[in-house]
C-alpha cells in the first residue's frame, strides 16, 4: 500500500511537472491568436 502511495505522489509530482510547462505554452499561443 506504502508503495502504490508513493507511485501515486510521483506521478502528481510530474502531472504537476507537465501543467507549469505546458500553460505558458497554452497561453503564449492564445495570447498570439
Amino acid at each position: 500500500m506504502q508503495h502504490m502511495l508513493k507511485i501515486l505522489v510521483n506521478c502528481k509530482h510530474m502531472f504537476l511537472l507537465l501543467f507549469h510547462l505546458v500553460l505558458p505554452i497554452l497561453l503564449y499561443v492564445s495570447s498570439v491568436d
